[in-house]
């Protein structure tokens, strides 16, 4: 009987030993992924090593999640501002026959594939866009020969008509006494003064007020054609707008 006394002692006290040794398991191992464990506050925290800027989908970790929603997104970005046009009606395709702005003035487009090598249109849109893709110059179709294409200037990223977003000199045309045409998207606000009050000036100081406009779509985007003659060759926002 004394020989099981010592043994039944042993396995008690391995038995304690065990109790002992899960009570003080590393409690870290229950921290999730992306946690760390503080013994201060006695709970998992956010580890600080994890970049929110890079933890895409906000799961504590980076890693190939995060990679793949990155690469997603990626080319999203847009431009700040938009774009704004301008040109002169000059005798080059698509030779308007009048102006711009006036719904009856046709529009010489060049088609090879019947015998003409043109058709005319009315379609202010189609003109727009068939001169933007014609720029440098036209080959004609029946003798090979390179022909001129009215030139059209922009300005990118312009959120609003003032001078910190259009600098002085850079609405420029050609000659000085042809109608000139503006191109202003929609959405501005200045659209819904610019047909009544003296927005900008010549190169001579002179005050000008633009005198009609007509809608015009640019790569989905609506615009305000507005036309003016007398420019001068330039036209600069005014002094403090």
């Amino acid at each position: 009987m004394k020989l099981y006394i010592p043994l039944l002692l042993l396995f008690l006290a391995l038995f304690a030993n065990e109790g002992n040794a899960q009570d003080t398991l590393d409690p870290s191992e229950y921290c999730g992924p992306g946690t760390l464990w503080s013994d201060s506050l006695q709970q998992c925290l956010p580890n600080p090593f994890v970049s929110a800027n890079y933890d895409v989908n906000s799961d504590g970790c980076v890693n190939v999640t995060d990679l793949l929603g990155l690469l997603s997104a990626f080319g999203e970005c847009s431009a700040d501002g938009k774009t704004i046009y301008w040109f002169q009606n000059t005798n080059d395709w698509p030779y308007g026959t009048g102006s711009w702005l006036d719904e009856t003035t046709e529009f010489y487009i060049q088609d090879c594939s019947i015998d003409s090598g043109y058709y005319m249109t009315n379609d202010l849109d189609f003109a727009f866009e068939f001169t933007v893709q014609n720029q440098g110059g036209l080959v004609w179709c029946l003798d090979s020969l390179l022909y001129g294409v009215i030139t059209i200037d922009s300005l990118t990223n312009v959120t609003s008509i003032s001078q910190s977003q259009i600098p002085i000199g850079t609405i420029a045309y050609e000659m000085g006494n042809q109608m000139a045409y503006l191109a202003i998207p929609q959405s501005f606000d200045e659209n819904a003064f610019l047909l009544e009050q003296y927005f900008f000036e010549t190169n001579y100081g002179q005050y000008l007020m633009l005198q009609d406009r007509r809608s015009l779509l640019i790569q989905d985007e609506l615009y305000w054609l507005y036309g003016s003659s007398n420019t001068g060759g330039v036209l600069n926002v005014r002094c403090g707008l």
